[in-house]
Order: C-alpha cells, then sequence, then structure tokens
C-alpha cells in the first residue's frame, strides 16, 4: 500500500488531488445474520453476500441465482478483501506529502480525498 501511495504522489502534479474509496470493515464487525447482505434483485437474479471476519481480511461469499426457464440455478464463488483502517491511510497519505482534506464514513464507504502539497 504504501508503494502505491508514493506512486499516486509522484503522479500529482502540484495541487492535484486522490480520492479513494474502499468498504468500511474494521470498526464493525456484523454478527449473526447481519453478515448476509442483498445486492441485487429483479425477477431473474438474486446476488447476496455473506461477510466471514478473520482478523486482516473479510471473506466475502457470493450466492447468485439466475433464473433460467422455471428453474433458480445457484452459482457461488468466494475472495478475499482487506481490512484497510482509514486512519491508517490517511497517516501514510500524509507521509507521502499528501494532504487530507476529507476523511469520512458515507454509507458504509469510506471516502478520503488528498491532495499533493
Amino acid at each position: 500500500m504504501n508503494s502505491l501511495l508514493l506512486s499516486v504522489e509522484s503522479a500529482l502534479a502540484t495541487k492535484g488531488k486522490f480520492i479513494l474509496t474502499f468498504r468500511e470493515y474494521v470498526s464493525v464487525e456484523p454478527q449473526g445474520t447481519q453478515r448476509f447482505i442483498p445486492v441485487q434483485s429483479d425477477e431473474s437474479t438474486i446476488l447476496t453476500c455473506f461477510l466471514e471476519y478473520c482478523e486482516n481480511i473479510v471473506e466475502v461469499y457470493d450466492l447468485l441465482y439466475r433464473k433460467e426457464g422455471e428453474r433458480w440455478l445457484l452459482n457461488t464463488s468466494f475472495y478475499p478483501k482487506l481490512r484497510i483502517d482509514k486512519n491508517w491511510v490517511c497517516d501514510q497519505l500524509q507521509k507521502a506529502e499528501l494532504q487530507v482534506l476529507q476523511n469520512e464514513i458515507i454509507n458504509g464507504m469510506i471516502c478520503i480525498v488528498a491532495q499533493k502539497i
């Protein structure tokens, strides 16, 4: 992550802005059925995610139902996502000589805006 932020700093023009958004997985760990997240549904598709929290990652399981004719078919997939603390990211941005202009959580998404000094 540090090398990415240094690359961003070197690519930005003076006063150029870097906008970073990512899901907030650090402060609250949902329990029980709160770990099931409905993502999308319509007459032929139902997508639900299940989250399993580990120390440094969140394991995301996708359950995708697609209607073909009269039958519903299930496809599943899995992928890990990093648990990144927004304050750590802001500290790293400042070390890379970027000024943090915004650091907030909007609908479960972290939004950070930084500017090259």
